[in-house]
C-alpha cells in the first residue's frame, strides 16, 4: 500500500488573499460608520422629542388642574436610554 503525498499542494490562504479580504472589510466600514452614526443620532433625537412631547402633555395637565405650571423637577421621568451610543 502506498500513499501518495502531494508536495506543491498546500491548504489555507495566501497573504494577497487576507491582504484583499481586509481592504474590502476596511472600505465597508469606513462607508457604513458614518452612516450608522447618523441614524443613532436620528433615533436619539427622536426619542428626546417623544420624552420633552411627554413633560409638556404633563404641565399642560398640571395648568389645568392647578391655574399654574408645576415647578418641580419630575423626578419618576427617566430619559430614555440607548445602548447604541
Amino acid at each position: 500500500m502506498q500513499i501518495h503525498v502531494r508536495k506543491n499542494q498546500y491548504a489555507g490562504f495566501t497573504l494577497i488573499e487576507l491582504m484583499v479580504t481586509v481592504a474590502i472589510i476596511a472600505i465597508l466600514a469606513t462607508v457604513a460608520l458614518p452612516s450608522y452614526q447618523n441614524h443613532v443620532m436620528r433615533a436619539n433625537r427622536s426619542a428626546a422629542a417623544s420624552f420633552l412631547m411627554e413633560v409638556a402633555n404633563m404641565q399642560e395637565r398640571y395648568y389645568l388642574d392647578a391655574r399654574a405650571y408645576a415647578a418641580v423637577s419630575y423626578t419618576h421621568l427617566t430619559l430614555p436610554t440607548s445602548d447604541l451610543v
